[in-house]
């Protein structure tokens, strides 16, 4: 018990992770080094937010057979393989499996109307936040639901209502454990440069995409680019400002042809893809395990994508 409460309390400047910590105390205690159980649980782990992601699915595309597909879709991009193989990356599925956990139970209270279910929806906010950082955004991407999905006049009221701030609650008690316990902040390879920041932000939502599409083979072709970029700034600025242009064209020419709902669909998954990202887009690299909860926005647009193709 001593050792469990000093994980939440001490982090002697290494991450602030005590559910992972304490899960790694748990399986070690139990199967020792045995690597084919901590193999099993993470490949369980993988399995089961593919059925939050269908459940997701289910609530936002109100069809059994695309939810399955988005379920399965996500099951199968292998963009995953380092967060489900690499045993140090297992705090994100636990991350993922919360942050998911969360915004089902909000939209369960949406559709119910009990409060249970927003205490429900804090307490996994919390406990995603304990097993990996990208835990932090939860309360933003149900934000982001309530802002695409909920017929507000104000976007205002909307995020600064008394349950928009119970939501949000769970955030500074994070921050503040965090900084009681000493852990690693921003310095080194995680610390942002304010000078690059707009081409970091800009080149990793690009890689991240390509690999979330594409997979690990894209990583190559990514690197090649971002390394020819970084010493061609002029260059790299007409060809934002060029993909930027195309981008306005297609969604000019294609917007009316979208279902209303669709449309939704497809601004809450391109809106959840960032927001997923946002502690890990400033870095001036990437790293493919960062990407898993941000698949899921990209799973939904793919999949609607597919329903009008």
């Amino acid at each position: 018990a001593e050792t469990v409460v000093r994980y939440f309390t001490q982090s002697n400047g290494f991450f602030y992770r005590p559910g992972a910590k304490v899960y790694f105390l748990v399986m070690y205690f139990l199967f020792w080094l045995n690597q084919s159980l901590y193999h099993m649980v993470s490949l369980g782990l993988h399995g089961l937010v593919a059925v939050l992601v269908f459940f997701l699915a289910k609530k936002l595309l109100k069809h059994s057979y695309l939810a399955l597909s988005a379920g399965i879709l996500f099951l199968l991009l292998n963009g995953n393989a380092e967060a489900v193989y690499w045993v140090s990356a297992t705090g994100i599925l636990f991350s993922a499996v919360f942050s998911l956990l969360g915004l089902l139970s909000y939209i369960t209270f949406e559709e119910k109307k009990e409060h249970r279910y927003i205490a429900l929806s804090v307490f996994f906010i919390l406990l995603s936040t304990f097993f990996h950082e990208v835990g932090i955004v939860t309360p933003f991407l149900i934000l982001l639901f309530r802002s695409v999905f909920a017929s507000y006049e104000s976007l205002y009221r909307l995020w600064t209502d008394k349950i928009s701030r119970f939501l949000i609650l769970p955030v500074p008690v994070y921050l503040f454990l965090r900084f009681i316990s000493q852990s690693h902040w921003l310095s080194g390879d995680y610390n942002y440069n304010l000078l690059r920041l707009p081409f970091n932000v800009l080149g990793n939502s690009f890689g991240y995409l390509m690999l979330t599409v594409l997979g690990p083979i894209s990583e190559p072709l990514y690197q090649i680019i971002r390394t020819g970029f970084k010493s061609h700034i002029i260059l790299a600025s007409i060809m934002m400002s060029i993909i930027s242009v195309i981008t306005v064209w297609i969604v000019r020419k294609y917007y009316h042809g979208i279902q209303k709902e669709d449309r939704r669909t497809i601004l809450f998954g391109l809106l959840f893809f960032a927001v997923s990202l946002l502690p890990f887009l400033g870095l001036g690299n990437m790293s493919s395990r960062y990407s898993y909860l941000s698949t899921i926005g990209v799973v939904f647009v793919l999949i609607v994508i597919a329903k009008y193709l």
